[in-house]
Formats: C-alpha cells, sequence, structure tokens
C-alpha cells in the first residue's frame, strides 16, 4: 500500500474535457490523459436514492461514471472504491473494460449514511503521483476531514440538486420507573426543505396501529416528540413518516426489543482513531477514554492498554496492543520490520471466519513467549497475537500497532473484535439491536452448538452463514433482520437514523470552482441549515 503523505489538498483539472446533456442539465466530465491511472470513488450513501427533476441521483452518477470509463486510455488501469458508511474497494488496478463496466453497471446506493473522507483516504492511499482520483458524488455533506496530499489530481463530478426532505432522525423507547407496562417514546423528526410540510406520524407494535399523529413542520425545523404508551411491548416496532418527499428510507425506523447487557470498555493511551470509532460503532459498548491507567478501575469489563504498559498487576478481562505487562510471560526481543508471511489458528474462536491472507504488516514487535501462552497468528519471525490465561486474568497480546498495518480496512477487523467480546465472555451476553445503524455489523449468535444459520434480510432475501461467533456484516439495507437456527431466532433493527446523512441539499464545496462551474446543480436552491444537535437520551 502506498504511503499516505499529510500535506494540503491540490485540486487540479488537466486533461480534455467532454460535454454532453442529460435531462435538461449541462454535465462536464474531465477525461484522463492517455497514460494515466484513474481512482474512481462512486458514492452509494443513502442520500443517492434521492428523486429530483434530473431523475435519481445515482442513476445520473452511473452516467457521469460510465463517461469516465469511457475516455480511460488504452494503457490506463482503473480502481473503483465505493464510498458508503466504509470505503469499500470493488477491484483492483485492471484495464478489463467489460469488467469495470459491470461494476458500474450494477452500482446502486445502499441504505447507509456515507463518510467520504474515509474513501478519499483509501484512495489516496492507494495512488501513484500521476495518478487521477474521480469522485462521483452529490456532496450531500459538509467539508471533508481528509489529510491533505500536495500534487495529487482530485476531480469531484456532483450530480442532484437541492431537494424536498423531511425524516426520523431518532426513535427511542424508554420503560417508565416502576411499572412494565409504562413507557415514554421518543420520535425526533427534521424538516430539511425550504418550505413547511404537513405529514402523519405512524407508530406500529408488531404490524398492529398503536397511534397516528398529525405533524406540522416549519422550514428547518426539527422536533422532538414524546408519546406515552401503556401496554404490553411487542417484539417489533417501527415508525412510519406519511409524507412523499425526495428520500423514502429516512421516513422509517425499527426497533427490536430484548434484554441489554452493556460493556463497560477502558481504553488506556493515545487516541486511536481506528480503534475508537471501531469500539463505538458497537451499540453495547459504553466506551471510557483515559490516556494513563495508574490504578485499577471498578466495574470495567474489558481494558485495552494501546501503546501504553500497564503499571499495576493486571486481572479481568485484559487487551495489549504493541505493549507489554510486566506479570505476562511474553518478553520483547526487539521490532522487527514486514515480519513476512502470516499464519493463523483458523479453530481458535478467536479467529473463527477471519480472512487474513496477504495481511500487511509495516513493523511489529518482536517476542518471545513463555509457558502458558498460546499463539495465534504469527509470522515467520515473531508471534503476532497470543492469549494468556490464569486465575483472574484472560489476556491478548497484540504485537503490532493497528495503524502501522492494513488490518482497520479489512472485513475481519470487525469480525476479530466480535469474536474477542464473545470470547472474553463465553456466551454469556444477550444482544440487543435496537439502535444498528446501517453499515454495522450484527453479532451472529443464536445459541446452542455452532451449525448453519439462516438469515432472513429486510428486503426479503435469505441467506446461510456458518458458525455462531462471528459478526454478520452485510448491512447495508434499513429495517429487520432475522436470524434462525433450528427452533431459536434473534432479531435486530437496522436504521439510518442520521441527522446528516437525511439532510440531502448538496452543501460540500469543491476548493477551487464557482457557483457556475458545479454543472447539474440547480443554483436558486440553497442548502437549509439545521444545527446538528447531540442525540437525545430519554
Amino acid at each position: 500500500m502506498a504511503a499516505i503523505s499529510f500535506a494540503a489538498y491540490y485540486f487540479t483539472a488537466p486533461g480534455s474535457q467532454e460535454t454532453s446533456r442529460n435531462n435538461g442539465f449541462f454535465s462536464f466530465v474531465l477525461l484522463p490523459r492517455e497514460d494515466r491511472n484513474v481512482i474512481l470513488i462512486l458514492d452509494t450513501t443513502a442520500s443517492m436514492k434521492a428523486r429530483g427533476r434530473g431523475g435519481v441521483r445515482f442513476e445520473e452518477a452511473r452516467r457521469r461514471a460510465l463517461a469516465v470509463l469511457a475516455g480511460l486510455g488504452k494503457s490506463s488501469r482503473m480502481l473503483i472504491i465505493e464510498a458508503g458508511s466504509k470505503p469499500r474497494l470493488k477491484s483492483s488496478f485492471i484495464k478489463e473494460w467489460l469488467a469495470l463496466r459491470g461494476i458500474i453497471d450494477n452500482y446502486a446506493p445502499t441504505d447507509e449514511a456515507g463518510d467520504m473522507s474515509a474513501a478519499l483516504v483509501t484512495a489516496l492511499a492507494f495512488a501513484r503521483e500521476d495518478d487521477q482520483i474521480v469522485v462521483v458524488t452529490d456532496g450531500a455533506y459538509d467539508n471533508l476531514e481528509v489529510p491533505a496530499l500536495e500534487k495529487r489530481d482530485v476531480r469531484f463530478e456532483l450530480v442532484g440538486e437541492g431537494g424536498r426532505n423531511s425524516g426520523i432522525t431518532q426513535f427511542q423507547f424508554r420503560q417508565t420507573y416502576g411499572s412494565h407496562e409504562q413507557f415514554e417514546v421518543l420520535i425526533t423528526v427534521a424538516n430539511f426543505s425550504r418550505q413547511p410540510i404537513k405529514a402523519h406520524l405512524e407508530l406500529f407494535m408488531d404490524q398492529s396501529l398503536i397511534f397516528d399523529q398529525a405533524l406540522s413542520l416549519g422550514a428547518g425545523e426539527e422536533r422532538d416528540l414524546i408519546f406515552p404508551y401503556s401496554g404490553i411491548i411487542g417484539e417489533r416496532a417501527e415508525v412510519f413518516l406519511d409524507y412523499d418527499d425526495d428520500l423514502e428510507v429516512d421516513n422509517h425506523a425499527y426497533a427490536v426489543f430484548s434484554s441489554i447487557k452493556e460493556i463497560q470498555v477502558l481504553l488506556v493511551g493515545e487516541d486511536n482513531i481506528f480503534l475508537r470509532s471501531l469500539l463505538e460503532s458497537y451499540p453495547r459498548v459504553v466506551l471510557t477514554e483515559i490516556k494513563k491507567a495508574e490504578e485499577t478501575f471498578k466495574n470495567i469489563d474489558i481494558t485495552i492498554f494501546d501503546g501504553t504498559a500497564p503499571p499495576f498487576p493486571l486481572k479481568g478481562n485484559i487487551v495489549l496492543i504493541n505493549t507489554l505487562a510486566v506479570d505476562v510471560p511474553i518478553r520483547l526481543l526487539g521490532q522487527v520490520r514486514a515480519p513476512g508471511e502470516i499464519k493463523w489458528r483458523k479453530n481458535h474462536p478467536l479467529m473463527n471466519s477471519l480472512e487474513l491472507t496477504d495481511l500487511n504488516i509495516f513493523q511489529a514487535q518482536s517476542v518471545a513467549v513463555g509457558k502458558g501462552v498460546e499463539t495465534l497468528l504469527y509470522s515467520g519471525s515473531t508471534p503476532l497475537i497470543s492469549i494468556y490465561e490464569e486465575d483472574e486474568l484472560k489476556l491478548i497480546h497484540i504485537g503490532f500497532d493497528f495503524r502501522k498495518s492494513d488490518f482497520p480496512l479489512r472485513v475481519a477487523f470487525p469480525v476479530f473484535w466480535g469474536n474477542m467480546f464473545n470470547w472474553f465472555f463465553s456466551g454469556e451476553l444477550a444482544e440487543s439491536s435496537s439502535r444498528i445503524q446501517t453499515g454495522e455489523p450484527l453479532p451472529v449468535r443464536v445459541g446452542g452448538k455452532p451449525g448453519e444459520i439462516t438469515v432472513h434480510r429486510p428486503e426479503g432475501r435469505v441467506e446461510i452463514v456458518y458458525e455462531q461467533n462471528i459478526f454478520y456484516t452485510d448491512t447495508p439495507t434499513a429495517g429487520f433482520y432475522r436470524l434462525e437456527k433450528g427452533s431459536k431466532s434473534r432479531s435486530f433493527a437496522v436504521n439510518l437514523l442520521n441527522h446528516n446523512e437525511s439532510n440531502i441539499n448538496p452543501r460540500y464545496q469543491e476548493p477551487g470552482r464557482t457557483e457556475g462551474e458545479r454543472e447539474g446543480r440547480v443554483s436558486g436552491l440553497k442548502s437549509i441549515a439545521i444545527k446538528d444537535k447531540a442525540p437525545r437520551s430519554l
């Protein structure tokens, strides 16, 4: 992987320019030079499903992407990245036109909120100095937080226009203290349009209508609605905003009710965005971060030392990342660069369903392990992941800094952490899924011995997965997911519930371009700004 240099953004527009007319608007597509490679980023976030006068945004985006492909030089190669809740590589650098055309033809948006910054960082990591990066997007996000690279050619192809949208941005239930049948329901609805709206808000419990509330919102208004509810809570609840706007997915929100076991995680060390973002994405994890730990903490389920040595004897569930402890029989010998071919214990619960072939680790600890230490991931030069158990201690040692590897960019990364939670707690956790967002993994644990699990998806498709101590990662669609194994089953609710994604108004301003150069836009419409507030809890 190419090294990332953190410097200033640099937008240029070399090459030839082709002009076409689509749906009454001019669209300009910058064609690459004959001999240069192209990294194509396709925005797959929920806002790309928005309808407008020019049609559905992603259909225009597909046309723009095909125009870029048509201008690819004979000796040039293209790499395609989808930008959803996380970057997804859809191809390596290839020049097979039909294969690239097939990927673009099959391009479709998800119900996920987006992270265009992460997609750009990924593209820049793969880009050579003279490669061009083309981003096909609606720009429905604020300024990008991207580490800049000097002398990089990054071109945005902006599609879509300001639109009419209102959406549900929060959905919660709270049981009233002292009662099993008294509840409060919190629903937050926002109107991102320039016009007031009149709609109906409907709440269903196990497909039965509980209430139907008329709702009026002014232009740019966001409102918290709290409703009392008396009765037996069912397994599933759905709230529906009955209003015909330009984006359908955020007119629905879902909840599943089950027992909840929160996991208290203490993360010790300097800020690690990869690790912090992952841990914060788990609905059951309550994360506490500190730079140094001078004493043990009570009521902590897992303590993670990231690059910081523990100053006290260890007990409980411990993760050591790129550090060691004096009371653990793992001894530091030095450092090793690019430790070589990776092998792992595929039959161990921590390694379940991990695909680590060609895992790149740029630097690792060189260690010697003692009695009682079991190595699960190793190279020819050193153990890389090991476990150790004794008395009141259950420990995992990871002998490299995640930031000096491509592990966080792989599907195996959240799967490994899901395996870790299950290994620490040996199946004692009771999952709750009412706040899982689209693109986040589902914990695949139904109960009983390992076996085939049937996944019923919101769109009606059925899939079979094997084993139970893994995470199911294919969750781009909002709705109810049901996992079945024999007579046992679990349900999960997956939601968009994202303020920024529901604001479908294009907000990104590309540096160096005037308003008149942003083709495909309607210049008379300005964004409605609703202050993004912290989620309210009942």
